[in-house]
């Protein structure tokens, strides 16, 4: 018995997956520094292509819970400068009310501030909490508005797409993605702009302790910024690689479970071997991840001990200059707030924009995917399909051979399908019967 050249099943999960992925090390060590720039800058524009594309698609899902986390990212990036300022002055206030013996005026100064200190954190306390809230409440009505936009692209498009290889990964990796990308897509710039208003706000109260501490502060996250977007990288490039297999470990278990296959997998004993090939996909899955995570955590534990060290280092002259008083106690609060602030902030923007640089690479699948356009369309002046039928359906010599085959499928093939009737396509496998109803639609 032949087996069919294309069309009737399953093609797209053909293979053994035996092979391992592509590695990543090789590759890119194969190109030079130059070539990677070039990569890193066309994915970037890529990406800031995208962008619009991804907001549109969560501000078309909620136009209040987006505008809710604008607001929320500038007023939250706002309050970290504001409690450092207001800690400031409290100590100095609580310094010179116990110099002063305890004057009620010095008392009611620290009452004061105590209060707006109190007032800060409630307000912190309440946009976290407003943001859990409508942040969870926009990604779920985004991940429906992708879902359901997927589902109606698909429907559009020809039949041949889904007997392309090509096409079925661009589509799992879109659906895979769909849920969550493109509103994080959106947190991480909204993120990025809460980020840099705390940032640019601790600048401006650091100015006083002079620009080499803040410089120093500014450059110890970067080599981790660099690391973190090195590896989501490599996390992508994983991704696309294991996507072939991971639809034919898909395969495999609707094989297994389902009752439309079950006698056949029962009657042939292919139980096992099917279930072996699953696994084997799945150890070397668990080979690939572990080993990139591993690597991926103990850079970023390694620069992250540079950051730490620097941000010691920073509290130890600030330190120093209080106790040669060239700064008062509160200055002494401030600054050190300021400083650790300042690092996070500026570590928080690099890792928006390596976050927005990952999560672009995964969105660009969703947006290849709505790329994709009929190829059959209907003309202007066609005719149109007549409600009643009134002899039937004819193939007249009809020869069909799928994309990448040599041999044909259906060759010389004339029927008559006439009105009312009722046939059977009866053949053996690989005679063309699933193509001839493919061909029917």
């Amino acid at each position: 018995m032949r087996q069919r050249p294309a069309g009737g099943g399953p093609q797209f999960v053909r293979g053994g997956g035996d092979a391992p992925s592509p590695p990543v090390e090789k590759v890119e060590t194969a190109r030079s520094f130059r070539q990677r720039w070039d990569k890193f800058r066309d994915d970037a524009r890529t990406i800031l292509a995208g962008l619009p594309r991804a907001f549109r698609l969560v501000w078309g899902a909620h136009r209040g819970f987006t505008l809710s986390l604008a607001l929320i990212a500038v007023v939250g990036g706002a309050i970290p400068s504001a409690t450092a300022w207001i800690s400031k002055l409290l100590i100095d206030a609580v310094v010179a009310a116990t110099s002063a013996g305890g004057r009620p005026n010095g008392v009611h100064v620290v009452v004061v501030l105590v209060a707006a200190q109190f007032g800060l954190y409630l307000a912190s306390s309440l946009l976290q909490t407003t943001q859990s809230i409508v942040q969870q409440g926009l990604q779920e009505l985004t991940g429906n508005r992708v879902q359901l936009t997927i589902m109606e692209h698909a429907n559009r498009l020809d039949l041949a797409f889904f007997e392309n290889p090509k096409f079925y990964d661009t589509l799992q990796q879109a659906q895979s993605e769909a849920s969550r990308r493109p509103i994080g897509m959106v947190q991480q710039l909204f993120s990025l702009l809460r980020a840099t208003i705390t940032f640019l706000s601790m600048i401006a109260l650091m100015a006083r302790l002079g620009g080499v501490v803040a410089a120093i502060a500014l450059i110890a996250p970067i080599p981790s910024f660099i690391a973190s977007t090195r590896y989501g990288w490599r996390g992508y490039m994983m991704a696309r690689w294991q996507s072939p297999d991971r639809r034919r470990m898909g395969y495999f278990l609707d094989l297994l479970t389902k009752d439309t296959y079950n006698k056949e997998i029962k009657l042939f004993g292919l139980g096992e071997s099917f279930m072996g090939r699953w696994k084997k996909i799945a150890d070397r899955f668990y080979r690939e991840n572990q080993a990139h995570l591993t690597r991926r955590s103990l850079m970023s534990f390694l620069w992250g001990n540079l950051t730490t060290l620097v941000t010691s280092g920073t509290f130890l002259y600030v330190a120093l200059q209080a106790v040669a008083r060239r700064l008062t106690l509160g200055d002494l609060t401030l600054y050190t707030q300021s400083v650790s602030s300042v690092q996070s902030s500026f570590q928080s923007i690099l890792e928006s924009f390596s976050s927005l640089y990952e999560g672009g690479l995964y969105l660009n699948n969703l947006f290849s995917f709505l790329d994709y356009e009929p190829a059959i369309r209907d003309l202007a002046d066609a005719i149109p399909l007549p409600s009643h039928l009134k002899s039937g359906i004819e193939f007249r010599n009809v020869s069909f051979t799928y994309p990448g085959k040599s041999v044909p499928a259906l060759q010389g093939v004339s029927f008559m399908l006439g009105l009312d009737e009722t046939i059977a396509l009866v053949g053996r496998n690989g005679a063309g019967k699933t193509t001839i109803v493919k061909l029917l639609t």
